[in-house]
């Protein structure tokens, strides 16, 4: 969509590139250069004009006279402008976005409150060295202090339903910064360690269920909460590969690099700087992992480097995964291909699909699989027209004395349907409706009856219907009224 490179006199100035910060209403991007600046740009786009459009055939019922049709259905055209340049005259250690200010930390032991047009409007940076720390929020306020005028953050995430920041410190500890007041001033801001951790290496924080994990050098990520009586980090599981399913594990994966959690804050996925990615849900259990595939040597029987992440972001609704590949990226000067630009640029991406259950609000039924992607269903419910005629099966279960009956009968699912349930291990996978993928994408919530027969989507707007029976989808007949409807759970 568009591009920005820096010219060679401001670029020798300013340094390389580190860390991206989008403005919460993707209007501005602020940039951290290695010598200590940011760089805010504004991103005008020019509501008139789009890069490209859809052409649909002749009598589509989405015509170009829909409601909201430029804004969802044509790519922006957008430009990077440099609006200002702010000089923190130390490095910058790490950038984020908090509601409508900029947190930075930087390496003199700073930590600087900024407002999106880069301006400080009379606060001071905060000592850390000032802000006391102790075990838990009681204590602290007679709590110690860092003690040491080298201490600086090393990486941070702002988690909005704790108020307050996740922190790793350059000698490896952890902690949690909260203000006890609306102001972000150090006589307002307390701290609490957590105390078996001291080889930090990362933060990434789950909203949602008010997690920290917390990335170490030996390889593992330490999730931590916060304890709503006294304050304290507890730590509620660790995520980490056993020597059992990795006998060498100490000498394949190194300190943990980078960690994201997913739009939905159900998965993180981890990677290592020494390469290979895995993918855990929010609880510990391990979903995928690289290390242990197949792939690990070439043809010719040279063994073969596994994928070094440089940078990732998830994509709408986390059925992408963005990488930037470490082992071949333009900073890294890996060999130019003229006719793969992708591989020039070391840009990966990875797909997902996820159960249904982990987004959907209502869990009343979970005895189908059902996963979504975001344009089609994977289903390994049986045959649905096994089902068709319930009532026969059920009548004559009910002549059956109770000792011949299948145990399954108490949770209301007979013979018959532990077979449909059990006795198929292909996947059916439907292909949702392109129409209503047009100006929905991507799919948000998904549902499946109790027989299997019939499983309605939601996406953007309204909802579709389809029936695993006739092989047919119901949409709705007037777009006006699928744009009037938002579904949030279904």
């Amino acid at each position: 969509i568009v591009s920005y490179k820096e010219l060679s006199k401001p670029a020798s100035q300013f340094g390389p590139y580190k860390q991206v910060e989008w403005r919460p209403d993707s209007t501005m991007i602020a940039v951290s250069t290695a010598n200590g600046y940011i760089l805010f740009f504004d991103i005008p786009s020019s509501r008139d004009k789009y890069l490209y459009e859809p052409v649909y055939p002749k009598g589509s019922p989405h015509v170009k006279g829909t409601p909201r049709y430029k804004e969802e259905q044509c790519a922006p055209s957008l430009n990077l402008e440099m609006k200002k340049v702010l000089d923190l005259q130390a490095s910058i250690t790490s950038l984020k976005s908090m509601l409508e200010d900029l947190l930075v930390a930087t390496a003199d032991g700073l930590l600087h409150l900024i407002h999106w047009d880069g301006m400080t409007n009379g606060r001071k940076a905060i000592n850390l060295s000032t802000v006391p720390f102790s075990v838990d929020l009681q204590s602290s306020r007679v709590g110690s202090f860092l003690g040491f005028e080298d201490v600086h953050i090393r990486d941070m995430e702002y988690c909005a339903t704790l108020d307050g920041f996740a922190a790793v410190f350059n000698d490896g500890r952890v902690g949690f910064i909260t203000p006890i007041s609306s102001r972000f001033t150090a006589e307002q801001l307390r701290g609490v360690w957590a105390q078996d951790v001291f080889d930090g290496t990362c933060v990434a924080v789950n909203n949602k269920y008010r997690l920290m994990a917390f990335g170490c050098a030996n390889g593992s990520v330490q999730v931590y909460t916060i304890d709503n009586s006294t304050g304290a980090m507890q730590l509620s599981h660790k995520l980490e590969l056993t020597p059992k399913q990795y006998p060498d594990i100490w000498n394949k994966t190194g300190p943990v690099k980078l960690m994201r959690w997913s739009p939905d804050n159900c998965v993180v996925m981890v990677t290592w700087e020494c390469g290979g990615l895995s993918l855990w849900s929010v609880f510990g259990a391990q979903l995928i992992c690289t290390l242990g595939g197949d792939f690990a040597y070439r043809s010719d029987g040279t063994k073969k480097d596994p994928l070094k992440i440089s940078s990732m972001s998830w994509g709408s609704e986390g059925y992408h995964l963005w990488v930037i590949d470490g082992n071949c990226s333009l900073n890294a000067g890996c060999d130019i291909d003229t006719k793969n630009e992708a591989h020039q640029l070391g840009i990966l991406q990875f797909q997902f699909i996820k159960s249904a259950l982990t987004a959907n609000t209502c869990m009343s039924n979970q005895e189908q699989v059902l996963l979504q992607g975001e344009d089609r269903l994977y289903l390994n419910c049986g045959d649905a027209t096994q089902a068709q005629n319930p009532r026969s099966a059920s009548a004559h279960s009910d002549h059956k004395p109770i000792r011949e009956r299948g145990p399954f009968l108490e949770g209301n699912l007979d013979s018959q349907g532990l077979s449909t349930l059990l006795g198929h291990r292909h996947w059916h996978v439907v292909q949702i409706h392109s129409t209503y993928l047009e100006s929905n994408w991507p799919i948000r919530f998904s549902a499946i009856d109790k027989l299997g027969q019939n499983v309605a989507v939601v996406g953007k707007f309204g909802f579709a219907h389809y029936s695993l029976l006739t092989k047919k989808w119901k949409l709705f007949g007037n777009i006006t009224q699928e744009q009037n409807m938002i579904v949030t759970g279904a």
